[in-house]
């Protein structure tokens, strides 16, 4: 990938911005940039390093036939940073539940062979997104990775300067659905990447920055977005918006009707009436719905030699494998077993 220089990033984003009806607020400093970067030859420091990174997760780091090195780099703040690691060796371990989005691909060497549903597999020059709601395993051998980091925070406002619901958590997708988009992700990496970092870079540049990488984002990954109702964006509804984008960003957790007014700042009666009035269902029925689609989407991903429905009903919260198949077949339309069988 070529870096182009702020000059001719910060040409483009002039005009962009002059064809703009709006123009957003934006910062008059710019946030504090963190750079880091690290290296060696010892797995088990390595090991170490990453278990730290990735807290309260066991990582598994060995040579391969060539000495054992690593190198880590790291620049951004807090709405966009890039990271790249090298390794020559074989890692694997667990990726916690992501606080922001990030999108990672490999320029060289190869993921490891993998089974389950949580597995993130990234292929050469293939942007693969992290899960937000739930840990992933991942495992590379000899390998050269890149990852853009952005916040969630930024993806909600490039929504909402589309005008439409911004993202709820993001199911992982190894393949982006639009090859124009992954053309604008590309594009736009190759103009921001040399600001993000660069001493002295102004704020507004760097907020262009992120509002250029969120809309690419965007563009990549249309069909993993969790779309709200229009109305939900309407000011007068941010209570019941609040509400259900709890429960995409915590369906994997043991939430309930309490804790999803808490998150609404509202009582629990207020909260049944305003579901069923805008989404015509209750809180219940519409955690146990999003957690329906959570399965069909990890059966749709997992290895049907290796998966066994049972394990990932369970991991979602169905206790009852019964229920379960009767309330799936209901809302999607088939049998689990028949959608693990069409896996991609």
């Amino acid at each position: 990938m070529r870096f182009l220089d702020s000059a001719r990033f910060a040409a483009s984003a002039w005009h962009h911005r002059q064809a703009m009806t709006t123009v957003d607020h934006l910062p008059a400093r710019a946030a504090p940039v963190v750079h880091h970067a690290g290296a060696g030859t010892d797995p088990d420091q390595f090991r170490d390093q990453m278990e730290l990174g990735f807290e309260g997760t066991r990582w598994r780091v060995s040579p391969t036939e060539e000495p054992f090195s690593w190198r880590q780099t790291y620049v951004g703040d807090a709405d966009l940073g890039l990271s790249a690691i090298r390794v020559v060796g074989e890692i694997a371990g667990t990726s916690q539940a992501r606080c922001d989005h990030v999108v990672s691909w490999l320029r060289s060497g190869r993921p490891l062979d993998l089974e389950g549903p949580d597995v993130i597999r990234s292929g050469l020059g293939t942007p693969t997104l992290f899960a937000t709601d739930r840990p992933t395993r991942m495992g590379y051998v000899d390998f050269d990775q890149r990852c853009v980091h952005l916040s969630k925070e930024s993806v909600r406002r490039a929504a909402a300067a589309r005008g439409v619901a911004a993202p709820g958590v993001l199911a992982r997708r190894d393949v982006p659905a639009d090859p124009a988009g992954l053309e604008r992700w590309w594009k736009t990496l190759s103009l921001i990447t040399g600001v993000v970092g660069a001493p002295g870079t102004s704020a507004v540049l760097r907020a262009e920055a992120v509002r250029m990488t969120a809309e690419a984002f965007l563009d990549l990954f249309p069909s993993v977005s969790t779309g709200l109702p229009p109305e939900l964006l309407l000011p007068r509804n941010a209570h019941l918006r609040a509400a259900v984008e709890h429960v995409h960003e915590y369906a994997h957790l043991p939430i309930g009707s309490d804790d999803l007014a808490a998150a609404a700042g509202i009582g629990v009666r207020a909260l049944q009436q305003a579901f069923l009035r805008h989404l015509g269902l209750t809180p219940t029925a519409y955690l146990r719905q999003v957690r329906l689609e959570r399965v069909r989407d990890a059966l749709l991903v997992a290895e049907p030699s290796t998966t066994m429905v049972a394990d990932v009903a369970r991991a979602w919260g169905f206790a009852h494998l019964g229920r379960f198949a009767a309330s799936y077949v209901q809302h999607l339309g088939e049998y689990p077993r028949q959608t693990l069988a069409r896996t991609r």
